[in-house]
């Protein structure tokens, strides 16, 4: 049997993650959504805030390719049975856009930092990332 000799990552969501970014999202979509009387309880918009993003997953891993912040709201609000007017839509997406794009230092996820270094020891390491 082959020796184990290296071992990749990939970095968003393995070994670091921007938590509150999901928490940011999820308040300007109940924002949106109450501003238009059609308010959802916290569950409801973290459950659509996770679909959105399995859709994502979904053409990452089939088409290598991202969502248009467009698609993933059509597909959360969808998710949710909610509806938008189109000048809202359009109001929303760059705003939800600037949060990523603005956003601070990414967290290490829970146990990373003590991890890495002692696989370290033992492996090469590599990174994997496709935002640069």
């Amino acid at each position: 049997m082959a020796r184990l000799r290296a071992l990749t990552f990939d970095f968003w969501g393995t070994l670091y993650q921007n938590a509150w970014v999901e928490r940011e999202r999820i308040a300007l979509l109940a924002q949106a959504l109450q501003c238009h009387e059609q308010p959802r309880d916290t569950e409801s918009l973290l459950a659509a805030h996770r679909y959105g993003w399995s859709i994502h997953e979904r053409y990452w891993r089939e088409e290598r390719r991202s969502i248009s912040i467009q698609l993933w709201l059509d597909e959360v609000l969808a998710f949710l049975g909610a509806d938008l007017p189109p000048d809202a839509r359009a109001d929303l997406c760059p705003r939800i856009e600037e949060i990523y794009l603005h956003s601070g230092a990414p967290q290490p996820v829970a146990g990373v930092t003590d991890v890495i270094p002692r696989l370290a020891d033992r492996y090469r390491l590599g990174l994997i990332s496709d935002v640069g």
